[in-house]
């Protein structure tokens, strides 16, 4: 499985408007709920630590600026670098430090009944 998921940050740190700004977008929206998983798994250790708790047996990741910088090539990175998306370089970054991508390994026996 291939997750692209967001990092919500410690919902007790002040210091991360963005996460906190976050959050409340997603709530407002009706995308979660304050019980939800969503809104639970606020770090990648917690993603990673969800599906390992759902039985796949193996998971990595990285956020998504971590991908951007070790796994891209330079060639890549340049291409993504000519759109001009974002007016900040730094609200870029910000986006991105925000989301994970994860990738986890099923057990061999794992069955399609899995609660998760």
């Amino acid at each position: 499985i291939a997750c692209y998921e967001p990092i919500l940050g410690n919902a007790a740190n002040t210091s991360d408007p963005f996460g906190r700004m976050m959050e409340q977008n997603l709530t407002q929206a009706g995308v979660a709920q304050p019980e939800s998983c969503l809104l639970k798994t606020r770090s990648l250790k917690d993603q990673l630590d969800k599906l390992i708790s759902c039985g796949f047996q193996r998971a990595v990741g990285c956020d998504m600026w971590n991908g951007y910088n070790c796994i891209l090539t330079e060639s890549q990175r340049k291409r993504a670098n000519q759109s001009e998306f974002l007016d900040e370089y730094e609200e870029w970054m910000l986006i991105m430090q925000h989301y994970c991508f994860v990738v986890a390994k099923a057990s061999q026996s794992c069955s399609n009944s899995s609660p998760c």
